[in-house]
C-alpha cells in the first residue's frame, strides 16, 4: 500500500489515510497520507465514527471558499 501511495503522491494526488480503531500504526498512516497530516490523516475509534472523519474531509475539500482548499 505504501508504494502505491508514494506513486500517487508523486503524481501530485492528495492521499487521505483513515485509521480505524485503537490498534492504528501512526507511522504507517503517515507514510500513506499526503501532507499536511492535519487534513489528510484521519483517525476514528471505530466504524461507527466514520462520519466524523467524513465531516472533516467535506470541510477541508468541499468548501465554497477557494482560499480554504
Amino acid at each position: 500500500m505504501q508504494r502505491q501511495a508514494v506513486r500517487l503522491k508523486d503524481a501530485d494526488t492528495t492521499v487521505v489515510a483513515y485509521g480505524i480503531g485503537d490498534q492504528v500504526d501512526e507511522d504507517e498512516l503517515q507514510d500513506i497520507a499526503s501532507l499536511p497530516y492535519s487534513e489528510n490523516l484521519i483517525e476514528v475509534p471505530g466504524f461507527n465514527s466514520l462520519s466524523d472523519g467524513e465531516e472533516r474531509l467535506i470541510q477541508s475539500y468541499c468548501s465554497d471558499d477557494p482560499d480554504s482548499q
